[in-house]
């Protein structure tokens, strides 16, 4: 992945990147935990100086295709993101309110994210309670009607 997209991705500048990947930055607990998330890798090896291949949060070790594949899985291509992971979408979502937090019109911003976020709630509430009413459809008991004690 090149550096910027993955700066973007993790709310870092492609400096910090680029730092990191020369040793030159450590890694704190909270980026470690979205590389984690990016790329399969545990959080304790991506803030670990020693070298070795990399472990994923289970202890095995990852290979270039298990990252790849991981990343994949998260909804990654050659094109960038192609789907709506919910891991993915949380880290942009708190990375681009991160960028935004420094700007004059910041409390615009979060409440238009509020908005989206209170308007699609409501959608799913809709969209599951329409999925409830179709099944439930009444039934008739058909037979002798006999008075229960």
């Amino acid at each position: 992945m090149p550096q910027h997209v993955l700066a973007g991705l993790v709310g870092r500048s492609v400096h910090s990147i680029r730092a990191i990947e020369q040793g030159k930055f450590g890694i704190g607990d909270r980026l470690a935990v979205q590389l984690s998330l990016l790329t399969g890798v545990s959080p304790d090896w991506l803030r670990d100086d020693s070298p070795g291949p990399p472990f994923d949060m289970g202890g095995n070790e990852m290979t270039l295709t298990g990252v790849r594949d991981h990343f994949l899985a998260m909804g990654f291509g050659s094109g960038g993101p192609m789907g709506l992971d919910p891991s993915f979408l949380g880290i942009r979502l708190e990375s681009s309110l991160q960028k935004a937090e420094t700007l004059r019109n910041y409390p615009s911003i979060a409440g238009r994210v509020r908005k989206f976020l209170d308007e699609l709630d409501q959608e799913i509430k809709a969209a599951r309670g329409s999925e409830k009413k179709e099944p439930d459809q009444e039934i008739k008991s058909v037979g002798s009607k006999k008075k229960r004690p």
